[in-house]
């Protein structure tokens, strides 16, 4: 009597080992792919029996369906909040582009050096929105929306990444390498650089300049 008992009981702990350790984080490797989850198929019945040991595997099976469940609704609410971050990113990316546009157009029609100089302050406070916004759409989990096929020289990426700093009067570029950067990884290395330069201008005294520059080393 003691045996088949014994057997039925050490099936409990395992079933909950087996959810803690294996079927959550399965379902939650699943979800953030994307993928589609059956809660019947990710946390089968335990059969039990109908007598008290039966009852406590019906309450580890309501325990296991409760988890995957709420794992299930919270991925929806993330990718809720994903997808709202995103719509609104590419609506301000879409205005910011075209404000960018209209900035170009004035600067070539403007003759004064005073408002050419505040044109040029509001091209360059415009690029740095447009860098935000395309970091809410980065942290949404998708690309931004800037990308180029062919390969872009480095010099002009390191510029590209001053220019979306706020203090980039203080940056200087230099390199003498003819190296360039493929074409989908452009927009990735202007984020990190622009953060890294940014992080170098605040973190310095005003006074001092930042020097920004690259070189093909032999490997």
């Amino acid at each position: 009597l003691a045996q088949p008992v014994s057997r039925r009981l050490a099936a409990l702990p395992g079933s909950a080992l087996a959810l803690a350790q294996e079927q959550l984080p399965a379902v939650v490797a699943r979800l953030r792919k994307g993928g589609p989850v059956d809660v019947a198929a990710a946390a089968p019945p335990l059969r039990a029996g109908n007598d008290e040991i039966g009852q406590v595997g019906e309450a580890i099976d309501t325990v296991r369906q409760v988890a995957i469940r709420s794992a299930i609704d919270e991925a929806r609410v993330r990718q809720g909040v994903n997808d709202m971050f995103r719509n609104l990113a590419r609506r301000n990316q879409s205005l910011l582009q075209r404000q960018l546009t209209v900035l170009d157009d004035m600067e070539r029609r403007a003759t004064d050096p005073d408002v050419l100089d505040d044109l040029f302050k509001m091209d360059h406070l415009t690029t740095r929105m447009r860098r935000h916004a395309e970091g809410l759409i980065i942290l949404s989990g998708s690309p931004p929306g800037r990308s180029w096929s062919a390969p872009v020289k480095l010099i002009d990426v390191m510029r590209g990444a001053v220019a979306e700093v706020e203090d980039y009067a203080r940056v200087t570029v230099s390199s003498q390498s003819r190296a360039a950067l493929a074409g989908s990884a452009v927009t990735d290395v202007i984020h990190l650089l622009a953060e890294l330069i940014e992080n170098a201008t605040t973190l310095s005294p005003p006074f001092t300049q930042v020097r920004v520059g690259c070189e093909t080393v032999a490997n």
